[in-house]
């Protein structure tokens, strides 16, 4: 079957979620948020199902009742911006990645967008197994700290 280069989420390092049409992701690697609009999440979903570059471009087509080239640059700067904050990574789709279901609500075209949030990034990026005081509390060493060494036995 005839490869072509798509795109899936980086799982396990970002979460998906969507909310009443808005889709909420969280990266862990970088301990960044991310809220995409209607248009966005529905990328993601199919993105989520593992599919083609073509796929996507024509799934959002079909869901917002316009042709693949009036939506393609959107979907490409789109996957750009989603592929360089970390959500999606390419990968060779074997092509067997199906569209939206049939019963697919529509949507009215927006622009495919996602937002950024780092407003919480040093709360995420906290390890709380390991980062703990003598309470048991995740807390976060001063900067000036060095790490503590494991004890010998």
């Amino acid at each position: 079957m005839h490869q072509s280069p798509g795109f899936r989420l980086n799982k396990p390092l970002v979460a998906f979620q969507e909310i009443e049409g808005e889709a909420i992701l969280i990266n862990f690697d970088t301990g960044c948020y991310f809220s995409a609009n209607e248009t966005g999440s529905a990328l993601l979903e199919l993105a989520d199902s593992g599919a083609s570059t073509a796929t996507l471009v024509q799934g959002l087509a079909e869901r917002c009742g316009m042709e693949s080239t009036e939506v393609e640059a959107a979907v490409a700067a789109f996957l750009n911006d989603a592929e360089s904050e970390g959500i999606v990574v390419p990968f060779e789709s074997d092509g067997s990645a199906q569209g939206p279901p049939e019963a697919a609500e529509r949507l009215a075209y927006d622009a495919p967008r996602l937002e950024k949030f780092d407003d919480l990034q040093d709360l995420l990026m906290l390890d709380p197994i390991h980062d703990v005081d003598q309470v048991g509390w995740p807390m976060q060493a001063p900067a000036d700290t060095p790490a503590p060494t494991p004890k010998q036995g």
